[in-house]
């Protein structure tokens, strides 16, 4: 398989990584009657200078989603006369980020009022079935900002992985007791940090403090649904049926943002997580608006697990938000220790 086969890929991370900004075009070289190592070769020309660290970092992480351990990005007047002969030498361009159209977050794969389309078979009018690439498509009913479940998995396969080595975006690694309670760090510190840069709050949320929450909603196990006032609650961060109806209500209380997801998305962990920190986020707003005064991340845990009125006067409302403290403490603490 020749790396133009994985066009849609390398093009996702490049529009990802790259904007107008950076001025840089990347090319292939035209395929040679005899296969050699020089195909996987992804030649660049930039109008300004670039980070070699980054593009060596690009270059892995290409090497590892395309599966093709040759690739190298070299710079043009690297390759012309020095690898390929120059009369051999024919690029064909494919990515150019003065195209990169304006969006939100350098992470999401479309521009604002755009979602993204996953790879997949469609029909032609001559009723031939074709394979239609990946692609962003324009929002039918809102030019605001709209994420499908195939964008949030993208978004996390193509960045969550450069987070490990940063301990300020990761949750401690403190399992809390429970036997998956360290499984889904990334994700945590993937979304937390996603949603403070996309939102921008006054006080970001901290990644500990999703995982206290998460400790509190499942123990970090993919549960079964479970019931609740407002309807089913789902996946690992219980997401309930009128949240994930809410966060995709165009004309409801969340103004922008919103995620549309199946019921069946609203379980997965990468989705589920994404989907609850966006929740999470937009209930700090709310409770602001009720409490009339600055509200906390705690204020928003509390309208989060609807034990809002609760607390003082319920035991079992108590209770949960005695736990949620608890395992905050415990994970600032190791944290303070650092």
């Amino acid at each position: 398989m020749s790396l133009k086969d994985h066009k849609d890929i390398i093009i996702t991370f490049l529009e990802n990584l790259f904007g107008k900004d950076d001025k840089i075009s990347f090319y292939f070289l035209k395929k040679e009657k005899v296969p050699s190592k020089n195909e996987s070769i992804i030649p660049f020309k930039t109008r300004r200078k670039v980070d070699s660290k980054k593009i060596k970092e690009i270059e892995n992480l290409l090497k590892e989603r395309t599966g093709d351990k040759n690739l190298r990005l070299i710079r043009w007047s690297d390759v012309i006369s020095k690898i390929v002969p120059s009369s051999r030498v024919f690029k064909i361009p494919f990515f150019d980020s003065k195209n990169v159209e304006t969006k939100s977050h350098p992470w999401r794969l479309c521009p604002i009022g755009e979602h993204w389309v996953r790879r997949h078979p469609k029909q032609l009018n001559s009723g031939k079935i074709t394979d239609h690439d990946g692609h962003c498509r324009e929002n039918k009913t809102s030019k605001l900002e709209f994420f499908h479940a195939d964008e949030l998995i993208m978004i996390a396969l193509a960045h969550f992985d450069s987070l490990n080595f940063d301990p300020e975006a990761m949750p401690v690694p403190d399992s809390l007791g429970f036997p998956n309670g360290n499984k889904y760090d990334l994700l945590i510190a993937g979304w937390t940090k996603f949603w403070n840069e996309v939102l921008k709050p006054e006080d970001p949320l901290s990644p500990d403090f999703v995982k206290a929450l998460i400790a509190t909603e499942s123990s970090f196990n993919l549960v079964k649904d479970q019931s609740s006032n407002n309807g089913p609650a789902r996946g690992l961060i219980q997401i309930t049926e009128s949240s994930r109806k809410i966060l995709q209500d165009l004309k409801g209380e969340i103004k922008n943002h919103h995620i549309q997801l199946s019921i069946e998305e609203s379980r997965d962990p990468v989705t589920n997580i994404g989907a609850g920190i966006r929740w999470l986020h937009y209930k700090k707003i709310y409770a602001k608006r009720i409490l009339k005064r600055e509200a906390t991340w705690e204020d928003a845990v509390i309208f989060y697990k609807g034990l809002h009125g609760q607390i003082g006067k319920v035991e079992d409302a108590d209770r949960i938000m005695t736990k949620v403290r608890k395992y905050l403490q415990r994970l600032q603490k190791s944290r303070n220790k650092k």
